[in-house]
């Protein structure tokens, strides 16, 4: 193998570049069972950030007056707060990865 020199990327002068180059597709590459995926996603944006957090933050724990503190150990509340975990998840995998999109859409 020849030791090539590898041109380092022009750098970003302006915002508009900087705003392409975070809009500019990604290819995430994983294996399952062994076998090598590909697909193309998009970075989070903002909007889909917050929609995330607010799924989350809209489940809380049964307040205990007794304790003066939240029941962070309450069944009901844990349940709760792994399906809106398992949604936020499924809400930003819908919105960054187009084909997975495309696919529940049609």
């Amino acid at each position: 193998m020849k030791n090539e020199k590898v041109k380092a990327p022009a750098p970003i002068t302006t915002l508009a570049e900087l705003k392409a180059a975070i809009d500019r597709p990604l290819t995430c590459t994983f294996q399952i069972d062994e076998q090598p995926v590909s697909l193309t996603v998009k970075r989070i944006t903002v909007a889909v950030d917050e929609q995330r957090r607010a799924i989350v933050r809209a489940v809380t724990p049964p307040w205990v007056k007794e304790r003066n503190d939240y029941d962070m150990l309450n069944h009901v509340y844990r349940r709760d707060r792994e399906a809106a975990e398992d949604m936020a998840r499924s809400v930003i995998v819908y919105h960054c990865c187009p084909e997975v999109a495309t696919a529940t859409r049609g």
